[in-house]
């Protein structure tokens, strides 16, 4: 079997050393770019269990396990489990009573409290470690917060049940706890939060980089600078078949082509008289160099629902995201620098909630794309009714957090076998089936990044 991946961004990757893993030698990774240096490279990194339903839980769980054992395979330092809180953001309404932190667990709010202020300010702007005890603001009735805010607790509660029942921890996390473990985050106005201790941070380019030289050196193709003009089809016993690609150097034949090109993916189906359902969307993020005494590399990553942000750490700075575009962009034509206005914004809320941080630098940042689908899932596996296509792409802003057990699934769908995650069937996988949908349909674009309203 003679097989070709189109896309060396991180799912790719993957694929590929999945498919090595099971024994295929015969195998290249084809790029127009450099391995791990697109979209791979500008994804925040954050990998987060706070999953939409029980099968992303697994594919977050599955890819956190993966990540970590090939970290130990490869080398390097591309993932760290940090833990990471997400947070309801609100005030109260007009008039309502604000419960002391150590009353009954009925408040939602702190006396008021200015992290900022004192020379301890820096030093607690990280958490002091372990889990944060269970208590009010994530699990029990609340004080009186706006109606949206309520609903948006009511849903994010919901999904807690849903990820503890599948075996994810998520602790609940009340004033007091949340100022005990992170003392400079302002928590006068967090309705609810909840810590999750496995979550953590990547630097997915890197990894993308360690993947891509170890698949050389087990003598797997991964070709760069080269990029894929056209799918080849012919004809195969059953009908349409697969034939190979045509790069700029010349043709490569290929039994199996797999599809792990993103917004490019388009593009590269329509030479074939094919299409799919997706639509590229700009993303942005912010880098921030913080004052002196502030680590942050120990600044726990963060998902502020309400207030439509996150940061985490990279690489000895904070970045600060979900600057999300909901309108489709060209691939080849896109602004790749951030907007004045979002990093306006993502100054603002660092020093809302991080006041500490109170005069940070703005240091870089960037825009990229990520990949819409109608219903917010990947497109995994068989697709077009071609045979030997297989896509493994639609990820929504999610790919590298689920790229490695991505990557185990559509080995799976390419090898013909039962999809499987560590050896244990997938219930549900029909819903991530690519070939759920036939060509494209329109659909407006959703916030990738969001708790809330996904299911």
């Amino acid at each position: 079997m003679e097989i070709v991946v189109v896309g060396a961004g991180i799912v790719g990757l993957e694929v590929a050393w999945h498919l090595r893993e099971a024994g295929i030698r015969r195998l290249a990774v084809i790029d127009r770019g450099a391995a791990g240096r697109g979209a791979t490279a500008h994804g925040a990194g954050l990998l987060s269990h706070f999953a939409w339903n029980p099968l992303d839980a697994r594919l977050v769980r599955r890819s956190a396990e993966l990540y970590a054992s090939q970290q130990a395979e490869l080398g390097g330092s591309f993932f760290r489990v940090t833990g990471s809180y997400v947070v309801v953001g609100a005030p109260t309404e007009p008039g309502a009573a604000a419960a002391s932190a150590d009353g009954d667990g009925e408040g939602t709010r702190v006396g008021p409290r200015d992290p900022g202020q004192g020379g301890d300010a820096a030093r607690h702007a990280t958490g002091r470690g372990g889990l944060p005890p269970t208590g009010a603001v994530g699990d029990a009735p609340q004080g009186r917060t706006a109606p949206a805010t309520e609903e948006v607790i009511r849903r994010l509660r919901r999904r807690v049940a849903m990820l503890r029942a599948v075996g994810v921890a998520v602790e609940a996390v009340d004033p007091a706890a949340g100022i005990a473990a992170v003392p400079a985050w302002n928590w006068d106005d967090i309705a609810a939060a909840w810590f999750l201790p496995h979550d953590g941070a990547l630097l997915p380019g890197d990894g993308a980089q360690l993947l891509a030289r170890r698949l050389r050196q087990r003598e797997v193709k991964v070709l760069e600078g080269s990029p894929v003009r056209e799918l080849a089809t012919g004809s195969g016993p059953g009908g349409p078949a697969v034939a190979g690609v045509h790069t700029a150097e010349g043709p490569v034949a290929a039994d199996v082509v797999v599809v792990a090109a993103g917004v490019w993916t388009r593009s590269l189906l329509r030479t074939a008289g094919l299409d799919a359902p997706i639509k590229p969307y700009r993303t942005q993020l912010s880098l921030w160099a913080l004052p002196e005494g502030i680590d942050p590399d120990d600044v726990p990553p963060l998902h502020d629902v309400t207030g439509a942000y996150y940061w985490l750490p990279r690489q000895g700075l904070l970045a600060v995201g979900d600057g999300t575009g909901l309108v489709e962009e060209d691939p080849d034509a896109f602004r790749r620098d951030p907007d004045p206005e979002f990093l306006a914004a993502s100054r603002r809320r660092l020093e809302h909630r991080m006041p500490a941080a109170r005069g940070a630098e703005a240091v870089g940042g960037w825009a990229h794309l990520c990949d819409a689908t109608p219903d917010r899932r990947p497109l995994l596996g068989p697709y077009g009714g071609v045979a030997g296509l297989h896509l493994a792409v639609g990820f929504n802003g999610f790919g590298v957090m689920r790229a490695p057990a991505v990557g185990e699934l559509v080995a799976a769908f390419v090898l013909g076998e039962e999809p499987a995650l560590g050896g244990e069937p997938v219930a549900g996988i029909e819903s991530l089936r690519a070939d759920r949908f036939d060509g494209f349909v329109d659909f407006p674009i959703g916030q990738g990044f969001n708790t809330v309203d996904a299911d």
